[in-house]
């Protein structure tokens, strides 16, 4: 016999020798099945209990990671959203300077100087 089974064996004993020692009158083969079946039902209803509670707390788990990843899923959106806000505002001013400079260039020689340095200046070249 291996030693789980060993173990397994002298659990069994000591429940049966705890559980059964007066034998009430019944044959002694009948009331070894009768705990035998008690013994084993008590031990798949112990081993079924183990895995409930393990199921149940990876349930737990799954639901914890479940809401993290909607949080973030959630932030996610929140910065897409900004960055598209920001993006339509930067192509908004963009549309402007460049109307900006183009009346500038219009204007004669000085509103060209004038739009060169502020179109350095936004690129961030040039005296400022």
């Amino acid at each position: 016999m291996e030693k789980p089974n060993k173990e397994l064996l002298q659990a069994f004993i000591d429940w049966f020798m705890r559980e059964y020692s007066n034998f009430g009158g019944k044959p002694i083969a009948e009331r070894y099945e009768e705990a035998f079946d008690t013994f084993n039902n008590d031990f798949i209803d112990a081993r079924y209990d183990a895995f409930q509670d393990g199921w149940k707390v990876q349930q737990a788990k799954v639901e914890e990671l479940q809401n993290h990843a909607t949080e973030i899923h959630k932030r996610e959106i929140k910065l897409f959203e900004k960055t598209l806000i920001l993006t339509h505002e930067r192509d908004e001013l963009q549309k402007r300077v460049d109307m900006a400079l183009e009346l500038c260039k219009k204007g004669g020689a000085l509103s060209a100087c004038l739009a060169m340095r502020v179109e350095q200046a936004l690129k961030g070249e040039g005296c400022q």
